[in-house]
């Protein structure tokens, strides 16, 4: 099994986890019937992107009667926090704020999104000052 403490998702992979994390607990046919054009995609090629994820530690596999069901054995949120972990720490050498700052400066906000990030920042202040 991989590690998925450190190994990031391929874009493929990262497609597939996306559906069964909206999915929950799911099975391959379910899988490729959400996918943008599931005639394109063979259902053996959806069951073996789906295996893949099993083995790196990504799904976790129960039988049901003659049905494999898969279920995340990673949150989205958790995944999340490592992939954006591991942006900061490769891209930007662990300079949290180096990726803010870009985030900020390459994209177009909305006066809305600033107030957002505003109130995000507040509150993490708020946070870091009672401890």
């Amino acid at each position: 099994m991989g590690n998925k403490k450190t190994e990031l998702l391929t874009q493929t992979e990262l497609v597939f986890m996306q559906l069964i994390w909206s999915l929950g607990e799911t099975t391959v046919r379910a899988v490729r019937s959400k996918l943008e054009e599931p005639e394109q995609v063979p259902y053996t090629t959806v069951a073996a992107v789906i295996r893949l994820l099993a083995s790196k530690g990504f799904l976790n596999a129960r039988k049901e009667g003659k049905a494999l069901l898969y279920s995340p054995a990673v949150t989205k949120d958790d995944y999340e926090c490592k992939a954006v972990s591991q942006i900061v720490d490769k891209l930007f050498n662990g300079e949290a704020v180096d990726l803010a700052t870009r985030l900020i400066d390459s994209e177009d906000l909305t006066l809305e999104e600033m107030e957002t990030i505003r109130e995000e920042l507040a509150r993490k202040i708020r946070q870091a000052q009672q401890q």
